[in-house]
């Protein structure tokens, strides 16, 4: 992740654990703190400490379940959501950078890769959630 930050993320210093953090919330609006863990598989203390570091960067905010006031959810302010545009568009320009480089079988074996992977992580998280 570090080679594709962009210019404001790198000024804010963020590690991988916190770019994960941010591009999941990106894709999921909101997320509990379990979820967070769950989908990063770092424990929940060090979660927090992440969630925290965030929260101090102001790119994110905690708020409660009205239902049940004990969950913690997470989601991106609007700052937040510039840096995790910003991070995904480096990402994507990354990727075309790196693809010009490869030939039509490359990329067609590495796009095959890609699907398979795609295609096995759905099935482990189904699998998981069941």
């Amino acid at each position: 992740f570090k080679n594709a930050q962009s210019a404001e993320s790198q000024a804010l210093d963020l590690n991988s654990s916190q770019i994960h953090v941010i591009l999941l919330l990106r894709k999921n609006k909101f997320l509990s703190m379990s979820e967070l863990t769950n989908h990063t598989n770092v424990v929940k203390s060090s979660m927090t400490n992440i969630v925290d570091s965030l929260e101090k960067l102001e790119l994110v905010y905690r708020f409660k379940n009205d239902n049940d006031r004990r969950s913690v959810f997470v989601s991106l302010t609007e700052s937040g959501i510039e840096v995790a545009n910003g991070l995904r568009a480096e990402i994507t320009n990354s990727f075309k950078t790196h693809l010009t480089n490869l030939n039509q079988k490359e990329k067609d074996v590495f796009f095959n890769s890609i699907r398979s992977l795609s295609i096995l992580f759905y099935k482990m998280e189904n699998k998981n959630e069941k």
